[in-house]
């Protein structure tokens, strides 16, 4: 998460996305595209 932020703050697009997309299905991350963060447990 924190890489795949880093990464976005650096270069305007985030990385992975089939990764995010993948973690936001599961109800592991918020990601709409613009923003990313790990729900809580």
């Amino acid at each position: 998460m924190r890489n795949a932020q880093v990464f976005h703050e650096r270069w305007d697009q985030w990385p992975m996305l089939g990764w995010l997309n993948a973690f936001a299905e599961r109800g592991l991350v918020h990601f709409n595209g613009r923003e990313l963060r790990q729900m809580s447990v």
